[in-house]
Parts: C-alpha cells; sequence; structure tokens
C-alpha cells in the first residue's frame, strides 16, 4: 500500500518547572471559535488522508474480487464452448465434429479447468 499523505505536528513545550501538586495533567477546553486555522486545516488533512485509506482499500479489494471472477469467467466460457461443440456433433455425427470436440476438450477445457481447480 502506498502512503498517501503525511501530517507533521508541532512538538510539545517543554514545561521547566512544576506550580502546581497535582499529578493529574489537565486539558484546556478549546472552543472552534478560539481553535487556531492550523488545526481545523489538519483535521481536514486527517479526514481527507483517511478518505484517501479507505478508497485504496475498497479499491483494493474490488481488484481482488475481478480477479478471482476473471478466473472463473474463463473456466465457464471454456466449459461454455465445449458444451456448444459437443451439441453440434451430436446433431450430425461426424467424423471431423468428433476430432474438433476431442482437440477442443483435451486442449481447452482439460487444462483451464486442471489449473483453476489448483488455483485455491
Amino acid at each position: 500500500m502506498q502512503l498517501v499523505g503525511e501530517r507533521r505536528l508541532p512538538d510539545p513545550p517543554l514545561m521547566t518547572g512544576m506550580t502546581s501538586t497535582s499529578t493529574s495533567p489537565t486539558t484546556p477546553q478549546i472552543s472552534s471559535r478560539d481553535r487556531p486555522e492550523g488545526a481545523i486545516e489538519g483535521a481536514i488533512a486527517q479526514e481527507r488522508i483517511d478518505r484517501a485509506a479507505w478508497r485504496a482499500g475498497m479499491l483494493g479489494a474490488v481488484n481482488f474480487f475481478t480477479m478471482i471472477l476473471a478466473a472463473r469467467m474463463i473456466v465457464l466460457v471454456a466449459v461454455t464452448g465445449g458444451i456448444l461443440l459437443t451439441w453440434r456433433s451430436l446433431e450430425q455425427p461426424d467424423l471431423y465434429r468428433l476430432v474438433a470436440l476431442a482437440t477442443y476438450c483435451v486442449a481447452v477445457v482439460v487444462p483451464t479447468v486442471f489449473l483453476a481447480s489448483r488455483a485455491k
């Protein structure tokens, strides 16, 4: 997966001395009016990064299912062609049609089905 963005935050200021005796840190509540512009832009940038990551994940899943369905469609087309060729050969039995059917089955259908069964 590719890195689609990077967010850089400033380092928190170092505290030189402790003035209070409490051990629990307090976080100041900042309203949306008092929030600096950089924080809003950072939140928007983070939202864009999250959406791009979600989109990349979804496209990866769609590509995976497309590859699976493409392999299955090849097998389906090969077997359907074999069935149609068999039907045509049995309508009017002829040596050339039976040879064509046997060649098609040996050269196309059997290897395709074999490779599809091993790809699991």
